[in-house]
């Protein structure tokens, strides 16, 4: 048992603790596997702390980190330490971590009925942000968006992204998608330009040219998604696709049209390449309101520019 003010430590999720933590991720209402802890603590864009009692993991929380928002994916604490204090005390430690990233925000979301996290939540200076009808399965429940800023948010340039007509971006019906290539080898891109001879911007290699053709037949293939923008990087592409209004899907955007769409264009680039090009996962972030949207916009437009800082550069 977990002994009520015992003091906490914490580190980064690393492998010496992911059996531990992946059967406290089981005891989660709504759970993670071993392999997506795993695939989490492999990936730079999504930092999870670990906070020990002694030697003994009491819980993890898992976030995704795009820009200057951060958002709370996972928090689990072990069953007998629960209701003791370690999820404060892990989310204290987390926050200043993430503004240490640069994140100005972080992101939840929880089940309507968890008076408990939303009591916690408050506590620590979440507010309300929205409703989500319908947001989770088994059992079937509304959900709640909470929000935290973490410092001055910078200005969003004016602009003008291609957008479903009427479409109400505060549902959740628009996602930004990741897909990176195997190993993160570079295939597809290589970044040319500087600051000196011009903005930098992507030079596709024939693999990435065939992935762009498929990218942009999204919007032909089907009348249920929207390919509202994209970017080609070398060892990566990032996709912001609607699922249209009225298009049956699941609670989560990884259960029905979105997995369907991902498959079928990594399955055709690597049947046209000749050869396996990408990571077997994909991580996904639902669109939150207009101010996330164009963030991820902006993300996308920025990205070649900003290679050389990116949570998935690599040197070869």
């Amino acid at each position: 048992m977990a002994e009520k003010g015992r003091a906490l430590c914490f580190e980064p999720l690393g492998p010496a603790r992911l059996d531990a933590c992946a059967a406290i991720a089981a005891t989660a209402p709504d759970p993670w596997s071993r392999d997506a802890l795993a695939r989490a603590m492999d990936d730079e864009s999504h930092p999870c702390f670990v906070a020990l009692a002694g030697d003994e993991p009491l819980g993890f929380a898992c976030f995704l980190a795009l820009g200057d928002t951060a958002d709370l994916q996972l928090i689990a604490v072990r069953e007998d330490a629960r209701r003791q204090g370690a999820a404060e005390a892990l989310l204290r430690h987390c926050l200043p971590q993430l503004a240490a990233r640069g994140a100005a925000r972080v992101l939840l979301e929880l089940r309507q009925s968890n008076a408990a996290a939303l009591g916690l939540y408050r506590k620590l200076g979440f507010e309300e942000l929205a409703k989500r009808p319908g947001l989770y399965q088994n059992p079937a429940e509304d959900g709640i968006l909470m929000g935290k800023d973490l410092g001055a948010m910078p200005k969003v340039p004016a602009r003008k992204p291609i957008r479903l007509k009427d479409h109400d971006y505060s549902q959740a019906g628009c996602y930004f998608i990741t897909i990176c290539t195997k190993n993160k080898q570079r295939t597809l891109a290589r970044i040319v330009g500087d600051a000196a001879l011009g903005v930098p911007r992507t030079q596709l290699t024939g693999i990435g040219t065939l992935v762009k053709k498929r990218i942009e037949h999204i919007n032909t293939i089907s009348c249920n998604h929207y390919l509202e923008h994209y970017v080609i990087m070398p060892n990566h592409i990032h996709l912001l696709i609607t699922i249209k209004p009225g298009t049956p899907k699941a609670a989560s955007p990884t259960k029905a049209a979105i997995p369907q769409l991902i498959n079928s264009l990594k399955a055709l680039t690597s049947k046209e390449a000749g050869r396996s090009l990408w990571q077997r996962a994909y991580y996904d972030h639902i669109i939150r309101d207009e101010d996330d949207y164009l963030r991820i916009c902006q993300y996308i437009d920025e990205n070649p520019a900003k290679w050389r800082e990116d949570a998935y550069y690599t040197e070869i």
